[in-house]
Order: C-alpha cells, then structure tokens, then sequence
C-alpha cells in the first residue's frame, strides 16, 4: 500500500472490485485501466463493510486504520475512531437535503473541514478547509451500471497534509452514503 504523500499529481479512482461486494479500493487509475486489480503496487486505501447489514466501516491506508460509524441509527452525526486504541479521531455532523447536502468535520488534531455537494446534480463532492471554498480533495462521479466508482483530484499540496488519509476515506463513505440516498430515491419514484 503506499502513502497518501505518493497520490500528488497522480490519477486516482475509488474502485469497487466486485459489484456484489460492498468493499472499495483506492487505486491509481492506469492500473484500473490495465485491469490490474490485485496487489498492493497502486493501491492507496481500502473501505468497507464487514457484511451486508453491517454499520460499522472499516478503513485502511499507510497512516492508519479507522472504523467509521454513525452512533445514532438516526442521528445525522458520524464518528471515526482509531480502529487500534479506539479514541476518536474525527466528528462529522451531516446537514442539508439529498441536492444540496453538506457537512462539517472536526478532526481530533483541532482541525475543521466542510464536506459538501459542489455540483447542482451532485456529479463533484469535494472536502475543503472550513475557512476556505478552496477544494483540497475532490470526487468525480465516474459511472457504471453496477459500480459505485469516482475519480478522486487532490489541489496542490493537499496530499502532503497530515489529515489526507482521514479526509479522503471520510470524504468517500460520506460520498457511498450520498449515492446510496440518490439510489433508494430512484427507486422509490
């Protein structure tokens, strides 16, 4: 697996190695377009569900391990702790409706960052520093009929940042759940 400071100014893509399965890699995408999907050579992070009604996701890269969850089955509040020591490490609090949903992230360091839609039809999600409008990490819709997959940009700099591998699993569960609403809502009309 290599370290989230390697992504700068690479082509990088949440894949979903089997559709049936509700895990997720984080690969660059010229081996995505290879097809080469085995190994750790490109591979940056890992995030998944341990089973189909799990509600606890696991994620992995070089600068950690997480376990991310939702305390509350109806609370709008979302937690990632430390997968070894158990301490929480970040708190996201989720606002807004399905088009215009945002959210404000408070990491454990003092840090603070805004997870928001930034396209009308909700194409782009991007984390930014809460300050700022400027996107440190963006997510480009990438679609298949069976796969959730996005492309992922880093701005200049974000990659070296010490919050990258925190900020970018958070930001790609909170983008699953954003695809997964959009679904259920499809389907329900």
């Amino acid at each position: 697996m290599q370290p989230m400071s390697h992504a700068a100014g690479r082509q990088l893509r949440w894949v979903q190695p089997r559709a049936t399965a509700r895990q997720w890699e984080l690969r660059e995408v010229r081996e995505v377009d290879a097809h080469i999907v085995e190994g750790d050579a490109g591979l940056y992070a890992t995030l998944g569900w341990r089973g189909a009604f799990a509600r606890i996701t696991e994620a992995t890269t070089t600068a950690g391990q997480w376990k991310i969850s939702r305390p509350r089955v109806f609370g709008q509040e979302y937690q990632a702790a430390n997968a070894v020591t158990g301490a929480i490490e970040g708190t996201l609090l989720w606002r807004g409706f399905a088009w215009t949903r945002a959210g404000h992230l408070r990491l454990a360091s003092g840090a603070r960052y805004k997870l928001r839609t930034s396209r009308f039809w909700s194409g782009e999600f991007a984390v930014s520093r809460e300050e700022s409008d400027d996107h440190l990490i963006t997510f480009r819709r990438h679609f298949h009929a069976f796969h959730s997959e996005n492309d992922v940009v880093f701005a200049a700099g974000a990659a070296q940042s010490p919050d990258a591998a925190l900020l970018m699993v958070f930001g790609w569960y909170v983008r699953l759940l954003q695809i997964r609403t959009q679904r259920h809502a499809a389907m329900a009309s």
